[in-house]
């Protein structure tokens, strides 16, 4: 192999680690909406990424999955479905309180995978029989849109009961969860980038791994107020920064071998 090779692989192997994937954070408490939208869209704080955040909710006849309204206060994204009327707490807010299950979707510029998600806002009610209701915690579930095409054309049509023969799968569910968050990298499930993330108020129709216990059906509710993930342009998976190192180790002892002959 001659110097000139070498050098260009040891360059290539150098920048792996950064090119294809990189942190990012999406904080969603800094703004407040003067009303509710259709859909609102935010850069992530280092500016490289944005997403595009709509709320959804099996309001439509027989269950169809029907597209709602949203909102950015100063401690989370508001969702409300076409058939709520009343706003208060705690249908304000993503929730499972009344008949139907809301959800938040998530539509990212680039592929990417979850790390972090911090809620500003949660409650659960009747989480026990001596207990009407439960502030500060809540039960959730993640799905990930693994099909063709944008995750919001996908949703038009689907109901709970088939939405994972329309391109999504259920990565899991949470019970409990706090205003302390969820660490999504202590599970391997949520390594699989994509586009199109949804968290919406636990539904147990839906088939998938409990990650933690607590979670039942019904009479949840939540507000996102950041996101934090791992930016993979066009859906590669990353080579780890410990291994790009030492693949440009390699790369230098190659080329120091060859300078000495």
């Amino acid at each position: 192999m001659n110097l000139v090779k070498i050098l260009a692989i040891t360059t290539a192997l150098g920048a792996s680690g950064s090119a294809l994937a990189g942190t990012e954070t999406w904080d969603f408490d800094d703004m407040s909406d003067s009303g509710w939208k259709n859909d609102v869209s935010e850069f992530s704080i280092e500016g490289v990424s944005d997403v595009r955040i709509t709320g959804w909710a099996d309001s439509g006849n027989n269950g169809v999955l029907e597209q709602g309204k949203v909102k950015r206060t100063g401690n989370g994204i508001y969702v409300k479905n076409n058939d709520e009327y009343s706003t208060s707490s705690p249908h304000h807010a993503a929730d499972s309180f009344g008949n139907e299950y809301e959800s938040v979707l998530f539509e990212f510029s680039s592929a990417v995978s979850l790390q972090e998600i911090d809620f500003g806002w949660t409650v659960e009610g009747s989480c026990d029989q001596y207990n009407g209701s439960c502030y500060g915690q809540a039960d959730i579930s993640i799905l990930k849109y693994t099909g063709a095409g944008n995750a919001s054309s996908s949703l038009t049509g689907s109901t709970w009961g088939n939405i994972t023969n329309n391109g999504w799968s259920v990565v899991g569910h949470f019970g409990d969860v706090t205003t302390s968050g969820i660490d999504l990298t202590n599970y391997s499930a949520f390594d699989g980038a994509s586009t199109g993330w949804m968290v919406m108020a636990y539904n147990g129709s839906l088939a998938g791994t409990h990650y933690t216990s607590g979670a039942y059906g019904g009479n949840d509710a939540f507000k996102i107020n950041m996101l934090q993930a791992s930016v993979k342009p066009d859906g590669k998976t990353p080579i780890p920064e410990p291994a790009a190192w030492a693949l440009m180790l390699g790369g230098m002892l190659m080329l120091r071998r060859q300078v000495k002959k």
